[in-house]
């Protein structure tokens, strides 16, 4: 009967910790979601770090679980991977169809946190984007008109250069009489 007491006490204590460690993580359902988050994010890393075959089977997969569970950590999942792999994977579009309905939501949860963190930085890039297509618009719109301008200035040279010649054929002419 000794012996049991002695092993009873260390028993109540170690299981009286783990369900109060139980309760707190009930209490946190944070907690999950940020490891689920951690676990998303080491996916992401090691598909943009991998070769092109594997960076296609990760989005693949990511494609197949977001269609069977479209859950907020799926969604996340595929946004990621489509914002982070290297085109022609990437698709900031669909990235940001996919985070708007997290992102709407916004600090109710550690994905909708990230995912407006992530719909903001998507929105700034496509921003970025379309002023760089402006800009390069602008730049051969600038190019054609120098080409245009330079091409009109050797036809006033031309136009300057055949009346100096009837001048001075002119004047020559009117010498010879």
């Amino acid at each position: 009967m000794r012996t049991r007491c002695r092993f009873a006490r260390p028993l109540a204590w170690v299981l009286g910790a783990l369900v109060s460690l139980g309760g707190c993580a009930a209490l946190n359902p944070e907690a999950d979601g940020a490891l689920a988050l951690n676990a998303v994010f080491g996916e992401v890393l090691q598909a943009a770090r991998a070769p092109e075959g594997e960076q296609r089977a990760a989005l693949a997969r990511a494609q197949l679980a977001f269609g069977a569970d479209p859950t907020d950590v799926n969604r996340l999942r595929l946004a990621l991977l489509l914002v982070d792999l290297p085109d022609p994977m990437r698709n900031d579009a669909q990235a940001s169809a996919l985070l708007a309905p997290l992102a709407g939501g916004a600090g109710d949860t550690p994905a909708g946190r990230y995912a407006s963190l992530l719909a903001a930085q998507l929105a700034d890039r496509q921003q970025l984007a379309a002023l760089a297509l402006r800009q390069e618009k602008a730049a051969h719109a600038a190019a054609r008109r120098e080409e245009t301008l330079k091409r009109q200035l050797e036809a006033l040279k031309e136009i300057e250069h055949s009346i100096g010649e009837r001048e001075r054929r002119r004047a020559k002419s009117n010498k010879t009489r």
